[in-house]
């Protein structure tokens, strides 16, 4: 068996291909509405990940690997931040947001689910900039001349 075979069958394509060990390499993935058309670049062992994640409806990866929710300007990681944040159900989460149906909320947290471990560690790091941005910006000038003016 080739490896164009084992990446091509572990793929729910609807049209198939097969692909030579070089073509691998610069292969690109876009899921297009329960049409997935491989069209982005990345390295074998992505792929080989990835073809659980393409057969997840309704959500989608850009070039940077960011999760997005289907026909909306929505990523995956701002609703998972929602229900960590505030608690919220996916029911209340489509009260919120009620451009998302209960199928895209569910499929986001689903993503988050099987990909909790990166997620989690993607949200740390932003923590630790966030801290770190807020405490470099302790003492702006901005800040001192609203202390100085009475005004913070």
């Amino acid at each position: 068996m080739r490896i164009a075979d084992i990446c091509v069958s572990s793929l729910p394509l609807p049209r198939i291909t097969i692909w030579s060990k070089k073509q691998l390499w610069e292969v690109k993935s876009r899921v297009v509405r329960r049409n997935i058309t491989v069209v982005c670049r990345y390295h074998f062992r992505y792929i080989l990940r990835m073809s659980t994640t393409l057969s997840m409806p309704h959500i989608w990866l850009d070039d940077k690997h960011r999760a997005w929710i289907d026909e909306t300007n929505v990523k995956v990681a701002e609703v998972v931040l929602d229900h960590l944040a505030y608690g919220w159900s996916a029911e209340e989460m489509h009260y919120q947001h009620p451009h998302l149906s209960l199928a895209q909320i569910y499929a986001a947290l689903g993503y988050y689910y099987d990909h909790q471990a990166e997620f989690d560690q993607q949200i740390e790091e932003n923590r630790r900039r966030a801290e770190t941005l807020a405490e470099e910006t302790k003492d702006s000038p901005i800040r001192r001349r609203l202390r100085a003016a009475g005004k913070l």
